[in-house]
């Protein structure tokens, strides 16, 4: 017998397993449709973002990569989250530089930053010269 709350939960079916995966609600589904576009992004980096993950990996700093934050129904992949300083450290290719794409930026920096995260951002240029922002170290030294 089903009660009257079923009747918002929704069933979808993934192609590449005919399973089924049972949501409680619309933030239950934006989650796990984020969740998988992250898993995607960690196994598909872009250079820069390849080239910053190994140079903070020498650095010997703590972060997760492509990190999903919700904010409300929103969903967010931050590209590395460092959680011992609740920073958020973003690598922002070229399309970052689009007036629209700028805009997109502000209002998830905002989000995100309404939450207790210190968001910085970073050019592809600043990833390849390694001039990484201070936030990210905390009290920890830079290696040369």
């Amino acid at each position: 017998m089903r009660n009257g709350n079923d009747k918002a939960n929704k069933t979808v079916v993934i192609p590449e397993g005919q399973r089924s995966v049972y949501f409680k609600d619309e933030i239950g589904r934006m989650k796990w449709s984020v969740m998988r576009l992250a898993d995607k992004n960690r196994k598909n980096p872009t250079k820069a973002e390849k080239a910053a993950k190994q140079w903070l990996q020498r650095q010997g700093l703590k972060f997760v990569f492509q990190k999903v934050f919700m904010v409300g129904a929103k969903g967010y992949i931050a590209d590395f989250y460092f959680p011992s300083r609740k920073v958020i450290m973003e690598v922002d290719g070229g399309y970052h530089q689009d007036a629209v794409q700028r805009k997109a930026d502000l209002s998830r920096t905002s989000d995100l930053e309404s939450l207790g995260y210190k968001v910085v951002r970073m050019s592809n240029a600043q990833v390849y010269g390694c001039e990484y922002p201070q936030e990210i170290f905390g009290n920890k030294k830079r290696k040369r």
